[in-house]
């Protein structure tokens, strides 16, 4: 316990996703009576992450929106419904709008079972619950960042692992038919499934992968703006990009040296299109025309 206690701890303080981890843990000992007693061993890690936040983290969440505010808790469900879409279609390779098919199918059949008084292994709870902690807090403060934020290739690995584990739980362990026929079909339906999560998931990392060379044509775009001159009427200690004014980005980068280039993989840094470089120097003269 001392182990677990120790890495739960390690994963809060260097990872998001730790708090995750750890809401799962939590609900595992929870739901199972011989281990519950073990549950306040969780408040270190705990205690030292909120401790963490009341004293730094909660000034960087709140550059993105300030996560305790009605339009936030609003956004929340909506946020989670996508997110769960997401899970349950990367762990069964069809994709979001069936994955939230699959969802109700399987909350209606979690329902059932308990309302006809069966029992439903509380690491199967655990993972599902760990998922919807996940997207709550998600919810909270990344809403709003763009259309279709919940599906970000990024959040579906853990969750779709966590949907994974919880369905084998959930399933438990069965011999395969003895039928031949139906041997068959059953072993044609784990291949089939398996053939596409993983190649769903494939696709997922080509585009996520896309996604951040996207974003990172975008971050070298604004160092070469601000590395150079400034558009005409653009005041660098006034116009902001990043949460940051210009001089203060320059300071960072003779702080911490430039994304431009990479002195170990040279090939990794692929040119910036001209165009990026055209759309940041919009925006810091739209930056300048605002009050």
């Amino acid at each position: 316990m001392t182990a677990a206690t120790a890495l739960l701890t390690v994963g809060v303080i260097t990872s998001g996703f730790g708090l995750f981890m750890l809401a799962f843990a939590g609900l595992d000992l929870l739901l199972d009576p011989r281990r519950r007693r073990l549950v306040p061993a969780l408040l270190v890690p705990a205690a030292i992450y909120l401790t963490w936040y009341v004293a730094y983290g909660r000034g960087g969440v709140a550059t993105a929106r300030d996560p305790l505010t009605l339009e936030a808790i609003l956004s929340v469900p909506a946020f989670m419904v996508d997110g769960i879409g997401s899970a349950l279609g990367s762990a069964l390779g069809v994709g979001p709008l069936l994955g939230r098919a699959a969802a109700v199918v399987l909350t209606v059949g979690l329902l059932a079972r308990f309302v006809r008084g069966g029992s439903v292994p509380g690491r199967a709870l655990a993972c599902f619950g760990a998922v919807v902690v996940q997207f709550a807090i998600l919810g909270l403060i990344r809403a709003q960042l763009f259309e279709g934020a919940a599906g970000y290739s990024r959040y579906a690995y853990l969750s779709g692992i966590l949907v994974l584990l919880g369905l084998v739980a959930l399933v438990g362990r069965r011999p395969m038919p003895a039928d031949p026929r139906r041997r068959m079909v059953t072993l044609s339906a784990i291949v089939g499934v398996f053939t596409l999560a993983m190649v769903w998931n494939v696709w997922l990392l080509l585009a996520g992968r896309e996604l951040f060379a996207d974003r990172a044509d975008r971050t070298r775009a604004m160092v070469i703006v601000i590395t150079g001159e400034p558009p005409a009427g653009v005041n660098p200690d006034e116009v902001e990009l990043m949460d940051r004014t210009i001089t203060r980005l320059r300071e960072v980068l003779g702080e911490f040296g430039t994304p431009l280039q990479d002195a170990l993989a040279g090939d990794a840094v692929r040119s910036v299109p001209a165009s990026v470089v055209d759309e940041v120097r919009a925006s810091l003269v739209r930056a300048s025309d605002q009050p």
